[in-house]
């Protein structure tokens, strides 16, 4: 990325919940009209139904010149229908990629300066866990957005990233590809988020020390609050730095399939939190057990009450657990967690328990959302093991705790996916 004097126009954004309104409504009838096309055309599948057939697309291909480019999440050559070619001459060309010309086909979708088609290969699976779930992520839409969020000189630059935990800095992540895609903006990475790639497999992209910045507080913006005024940057060309927590969904709606293919864990780190369960019991991560996940969060919370903030009690563990013990047969629990005294104390009546202590973060995020289900926690690194999780999710429906100030700035169903099981 060409190092250039510019300036970023700083938006400050501290409510932690709330969908502010910096870029308009997060209503899908307002979104661009390139994501409106994409998610009608190739919809993510998602179902709590064990009956329910889904389908799934395999295999997508594209080629640059002569080099061909392996589908991104399965990384075969399986010819699809989905074909950039930089060499193709052919007059009868249905559409220009950015990268060279989209091969003609006689049942092609053309999204903005993209084509596709719909001569893919088609595969059922059958969801087979009682009471969970499966979100199929359709490829062909992944090679469509990644090539959207290629750098372009032309577009302005989205930045997005403050010093934060796992938990926020995924959520920053999320909405940093979200409303990139919406706006039609070059996706920015800080420092703090690209310490996710030593976690996960994102993508490369710039970073913000690539860039000198005059950072410019908006004026009128109020900090906090549901109420910001409306700055409407929709397919601005200037550069923009979004300040907040972003935790609500809409700011990545319509981004999940790309998510879900970026945020997959790195082979070390499986390796390192695979070991780290086999030294605690051998054997147990590859056995035919059902493993449920439990998180539980108690220090920090227990401090900060008095902003709202709820620590799930014993009896809602003790609720998800039974719950999940008359879904599943030969269940095993593997806790991670600040409280294993208390946990060991509370919760060992119901079976069989596993604790993994002083866990690296990323580590216990990926052996809980490893498990075949999740009973989560409050907090943000409880949201995405559950986020990330392909079984039944159980939560916490009683946080925050109305009446105090982080409950104004919180809309339970912009926070929690409509699938999660809640309970108290």
């Amino acid at each position: 990325m060409e190092r250039r004097e510019t300036s970023v126009r700083t938006i400050a954004r501290y409510g932690e919940h709330s969908f502010a309104e910096i870029f308009g409504s997060p209503d899908i009838s307002n979104q661009s009209e390139f994501i409106k096309d994409i998610i009608s055309f190739f919809p993510v599948t998602s179902t709590s139904d064990p009956s329910v057939r889904l389908s799934k697309v395999r295999g997508t291909t594209w080629n640059a010149g002569t080099n061909a480019h392996a589908d991104p999440i399965s990384h075969s050559n399986t010819a699809s229908g989905l074909n950039f070619d930089s060499s193709n001459k052919d007059p009868n060309q249905t559409g220009r990629g950015r990268h060279g010309t989209i091969s003609p086909s006689s049942s092609t979708k053309t999204f903005g300066q993209f084509s596709a088609t719909e001569s893919t290969t088609m595969t059922s699976e059958t969801v087979k866990e009682k009471g969970g779930r499966m979100v199929e992520v359709n490829e062909t839409l992944v090679a469509i957005l990644e090539k959207e969020l290629e750098f372009d000189s032309s577009r302005g630059n989205l930045i997005i990233g403050l010093r934060m935990r796992l938990g926020n800095l995924l959520f920053q992540f999320a909405a940093l590809i979200g409303l990139a895609l919406r706006h039609h903006m070059n996706p920015v990475y800080t420092k703090s988020l690209h310490k996710l790639a030593l976690y996960f497999r994102i993508k490369e992209r710039p970073l913000d020390n690539n860039i000198t910045i005059s950072m410019q507080l908006n004026e009128g913006v109020k900090m906090g609050g549901s109420d910001a005024k409306i700055i409407n940057l929709k397919q601005t060309k200037e550069n923009v730095e979004l300040k907040g927590y972003f935790q609500c969904t809409d700011y990545f709606s319509g981004a999940e399939a790309i998510l879900r293919s970026e945020l997959m864990f790195r082979p070390d780190v499986i390796k390192a939190a695979q070991a780290k369960m086999d030294h605690i019991h051998p054997g147990l991560w590859k056995s035919n057990v059902t493993k449920i996940g439990i998180h539980i969060r108690r220090g920090d919370f227990l401090n900060l009450a008095y902003q709202g903030r709820t620590v799930a009690p014993t009896e809602y563990y003790k609720k998800a657990m039974q719950l999940m013990l008359s879904r599943h047969d030969d269940c095993v629990f593997i806790v991670t967690g600040n409280a294993k005294t208390w946990a060991t104390e509370e919760l060992s009546t119901f079976g069989s328990l596993f604790f993994v202590d002083n866990g690296l973060p990323h580590e216990d995020m990926y052996l809980l959302s490893a498990c075949d289900h999740v009973i989560v926690s409050t907090g943000t690194f409880s949201w995405w093991v559950g986020w990330l999780n392909r079984g039944s999710v159980v939560y916490y429906d009683l946080y925050p705790k109305i009446g105090y100030p982080l409950a104004a700035d919180f809309d339970a169903k912009k926070y929690y996916p409509p699938h999660w099981t809640p309970l108290h």
